[in-house]
């Protein structure tokens, strides 16, 4: 979705593509290594503040709900249920297919050759 954002709002598909995949990586890195204050403390005062004033409206209560109604799904088996039905229609392989063409995978794919020096 940040990727989509990004591209539609004029942004470069490779500016957008480091912004809403590479950089989350490199936070995730961040709070894996030091946990969430450790993130906080490397990242820049501008980045901290986004964090705190954006975070809250993308992440909302709404999503929260959202993961609430999924780890139900799961404990209840609801989850397992649609799993061997999608499963069943072979709709996992349509989902792979959707991602191998979404604009984010096309552009990633040209910078990583780049950074493995294949250029």
């Amino acid at each position: 979705n940040g990727f989509e954002v990004l591209t539609e709002a004029g942004y470069a598909p490779e500016l957008a593509y480091y912004e809403a995949l590479h950089e989350a990586k490199l936070i995730m890195d961040l709070i894996y290594d030091k946990g969430m204050m450790g993130m906080l403390n490397s990242v820049s005062d501008t980045a901290k503040f986004g964090g705190f004033l954006i975070g809250p409206k993308v992440l909302d209560k709404n999503v929260k709900e959202k993961m609430r109604e999924s780890a139900r799904e799961v404990r209840d088996g609801t989850f397992a249920k649609k799993w061997l039905e999608s499963y069943q229609r072979g709709d996992l392989k349509k989902y792979m297919d959707e991602m191998e063409k979404h604009p984010i995978e096309k552009v990633g794919k040209k910078l990583r050759q780049f950074h493995e020096g294949n250029v």
